[in-house]
């Protein structure tokens, strides 16, 4: 059922920069223009959106940690894979990782990454402090989407076939068909597990993959183009570009809610605060946030990053 949303317009802020975010916080956004983390400080209604942490070098391609701790992305003239700590804006490249990866995927908790060169994957495990190689493994395709587990030894991938998406799992080197879909949107593990979520866009259905083996129908929905749980795994939020329309559903797939956005919700990436999450890049414009914690649903934006330089 929908449900009226308390829209909240979250405020933006020249600040200074600095080397971590002080009091309550929603962790950090990229900025692409940069090559910088920037902080989004205070609580949702009550927010800012910082200044571009200083760091060694500005990365590019970069992702967030969903513990926002760091930044993973490539740097230089050699596009080195280099990391930056948002405590210390301190850069590390990883040597051991080949340059110039066609995609960069962040486990759950941040504590692994896959690094993507055509059909070829690196796995790093250890990260931010102890980064280390833990597997290579190499693709039927080139993946269209990925998803790595928090231990690293499990690998979801969306790949191309003909008219069709297909999305397989990799174990031990092994690759595993799990469906074959007209169109799926993005797969990812939840939290230190090692069960999974599919959005199945074409099927209208969000796919649990349990102990990586076992794939159930969670929920069945309009067009679903991104699914992921909140930390603690006790909510699921779905998104749907197609319908602009969000679900946060319980772990049985009860859905508890749902909502209509005045966007286009093509993204789920976790903010810092439990089942929080940005919809929008604000490079193109006011992001937009879903709180899906409460009872009801909560729906804010944070100004454009051109806004926040002003």
């Amino acid at each position: 059922m929908k449900t009226a949303l308390a829209v909240l317009v979250v405020g933006a802020a020249s600040l200074h920069a600095q080397s971590s975010i002080e009091g309550p916080s929603l962790g950090y956004i990229y900025d692409a223009k940069a090559g910088a983390a920037r902080p989004v400080r205070g609580l949702l209604g009550a927010a800012v959106i910082g200044e571009p942490l200083a760091s060694d070098s500005p990365l590019r391609k970069a992702l967030v940690s969903p513990a926002h701790n760091y930044l993973l992305g490539v740097a230089g003239d050699d596009a080195a894979v280099a990391l930056v700590l948002t405590n210390s804006g301190e850069l590390r490249v990883l040597e051991a990782a080949r340059p110039a990866p066609d995609r960069i995927a962040l486990s759950p908790g941040g504590g692994a990454a896959a690094l993507v060169y055509g059909e070829a994957v690196q796995i790093f495990t250890g990260l931010p402090e102890a980064p280390e190689v833990a597997r290579e493994l190499a693709l039927a395709a080139a993946p269209a989407a990925l998803a790595v587990s928090d231990d690293g030894s499990l690998l979801l991938a969306v790949t191309r076939e003909d008219e069709s998406v297909v999305v397989s799992i990799l174990e031990d080197g092994v690759e595993t068909r799990l469906i074959t879909s007209a169109g799926a949107g993005s797969v990812r593990f939840l939290r230190s597990s090692r069960d999974a979520l599919i959005a199945d866009t074409a099927g209208n259905r969000v796919l649990l993959l349990r102990d990586a083996s076992e794939l159930v129908t969670l929920a069945n929905l309009d067009q679903p183009s991104a699914a992921a749980a909140s930390p603690d795994g006790r909510r699921i939020v779905v998104a749907s570009a197609a319908s602009r329309t969000l679900a946060a559903l319980d772990p049985n797939g009860e859905i508890l809610y749902s909502a209509e956005c005045d966007c286009t919700p093509a993204l789920l990436e976790p903010l810092a605060g439990g089942a929080l999450f940005r919809l929008t890049d604000p490079a193109e414009g006011p992001a937009w946030v879903f709180d899906a914690s409460g009872p009801e649903p909560r729906l804010a934006f944070l100004p454009g990053l051109g806004a926040s330089d002003e």
